[in-house]
């Protein structure tokens, strides 16, 4: 089941196949694709594709990517911040030994 799952969920998300279709459609055949395997009722699939495609979802995926973003730019001013402060301390312990 998870090869299977995997396989649709590829073909569907990947970009190739997909020219021409809303991301709305592309999600909703995705999604019920990926519940039939499970033999989810059609009535319950149908009610959780409507309440997966209302959700605002390109509004959350670019909030994601900004809290990403803060958080890759927070690590990476913290690595810079230990590497300078480990040279301070090399260099003053140089500066010392003289």
């Amino acid at each position: 089941m998870e090869n299977l799952y995997s396989g649709i969920e590829y073909g569907t998300f990947s970009a190739l196949g997909n020219a021409g279709q809303s991301l709305d459609l592309i999600v909703a055949t995705g999604i019920d694709s990926i519940m039939r395997l499970y033999n989810v009722p059609e009535k319950l699939r149908n009610q959780k594709i409507e309440k997966i495609i209302a959700m605002d979802y390109r509004s959350l995926g670019r909030k994601i990517l900004a809290d990403f973003k803060d958080y890759i730019t927070a690590v990476n001013w913290q690595a810079v911040e230990t590497k300078r402060q480990k040279m301070l301390a090399k260099l003053q312990k140089s500066k010392s030994k003289k």
